[in-house]
């Protein structure tokens, strides 16, 4: 079987197969891949054209010289839908080191709808995947420069937004005279949970406060290091 100019022209091969003059199974830089299909219908699937999808595919990752690994397939399954089988198992295995690169034969088949397309490729890219849709690597491909940038953008608000919240809850904490940075023990104190009718409290603990008097007085008389009075305590 042999592909015609026009589908060679849609296929770009990686950048690290085009480093050699072997392609497919025998390239040194094969990367692990695989494959996402889907049709929407009971009618496109008995048409067979989920078979094309796989086929054309096929056709790119040998071109590309990368070796298929797994086959994700969704049947009957419309593309606003994110309960979809294969799929699910997809972003499940984005996780893990199956496969390095995923092809699509087009966006639409991640998904009809934009918002459901951008997270799926959000998830994709955050776990160093790389995305080839219609043959073209997604990130290389300057018409998606744009939704790169803007999905950097969005996480970076999403992360000044927590970071806004986070900073404004523990201040209020404080100005109810709550306690914070309670989740790992203090030494020298003993940590009192709050209760229906009192707040949370830190009260001294008169064995570890000995030795934490003990601490700053031999600092204070004796100027040694830290590690000299540990080794101290120690034996």
């Amino acid at each position: 079987m042999t592909l015609d100019d026009t589908e060679t022209d849609l296929i770009v091969p990686s950048s690290d197969s085009t480093l050699c003059g072997v392609y497919g199974i025998d390239s040194k830089h094969m990367k692990r891949a695989a494959l996402y299909a889907r049709v929407s219908g009971d009618l496109q699937a008995k048409e067979g054209t989920i078979e094309s999808q796989v086929l054309a595919l096929k056709k790119q990752i040998a071109v590309a010289g990368h070796e298929l690994v797994r086959e994700y397939v969704d049947e009957g399954f419309s593309g606003p839908r994110f309960d979809r089988p294969a799929l699910d198992q997809m972003r499940k295995d984005l996780k893990t080191n199956i496969f390095e690169v995923i092809y699509f034969l087009d966006a639409d088949r991640i998904a009809r709808e934009v918002t459901i397309q951008t997270i799926i490729i959000e998830e994709i890219l955050k776990n160093k995947k790389q995305l080839v849709i219609n043959g073209k690597d997604y990130v290389k491909n300057p018409e998606n420069k744009f939704t790169i940038t803007v999905l950097g953008a969005v996480a970076e608000l999403e992360r000044a937004k927590i970071i806004e919240r986070t900073t404004r809850g523990k201040a209020l904490r404080l100005a109810q005279g709550q306690l914070l940075g309670c989740g790992v023990h203090t030494f020298g104190y003993d940590y009192i949970k709050k209760s229906p009718t009192s707040r949370p409290q830190m009260i001294i603990d008169e064995r570890e406060a000995q030795i934490v008097r003990h601490v700053f007085e031999t600092y204070a008389a004796e100027r040694i290091g830290l590690d000299k009075i540990a080794q101290r305590l120690e034996d």
